[in-house]
């Protein structure tokens, strides 16, 4: 009776192996995905660094964040044609088109950033107001009307107003 149980285990696994041949992928997959590292011109990692994948046919994007590394992964691609661009602050941006996964396809991309300028805008708006006389030494004020109606003080109080 002992001799039973394991005959009957392996004819259970022969019936399973014969429903399951190795022929047929369980787990096939019609997505691939798109790897690499980002590094700079010197070949130091940028960490932080933002990745976008882009669906050409459809517009689609993934983002994904470099790590510590400089590696970055955006998976569950489906067929098509992509482009990838990175962006990190102080670099220039770096796209990259022709991406073109197939099933299951691990495509590899690495980028090589080059450093971007520092760009400021200064916006200068002119302010009505009064004005250094650089030219003499002469103090001068001017009391408007809207003073003296919004003071409607004596003329004792607009007189200590004026400088000098």
């Amino acid at each position: 009776m002992s001799q039973r149980k394991p005959l009957a285990a392996l004819t259970l696994l022969a019936v399973g192996v014969g429903l399951f041949p190795q022929g047929t992928a369980l787990a096939q997959t019609n997505t691939g995905r798109i790897s690499g590292t980002v590094a700079d011109t010197t070949s130091a990692v940028v960490p932080g660094a933002t990745v976008t994948v882009t669906n050409d046919e459809k517009h689609l994007e993934a983002k994904a964040t470099t790590d510590s590394a400089g590696y970055y992964l955006v998976i569950n691609l489906p067929v098509g044609s992509y482009s990838v661009t990175v962006e990190a602050k102080g670099f220039r941006k770096a796209p990259r088109t022709g991406f073109a996964p197939d099933n299951a396809a691990r495509i590899t991309a690495n980028f090589k950033l080059d450093v971007g300028g520092v760009s400021e805008t200064v916006e200068v708006t002119a302010v009505v107001g009064e004005t250094v006389n650089t030219v003499s030494g002469e103090i001068r004020h001017t009391i408007d009307s809207e003073q003296v109606e919004c003071d409607r003080a004596t003329h004792y109080m607009l007189i200590v107003s004026v400088p000098g």
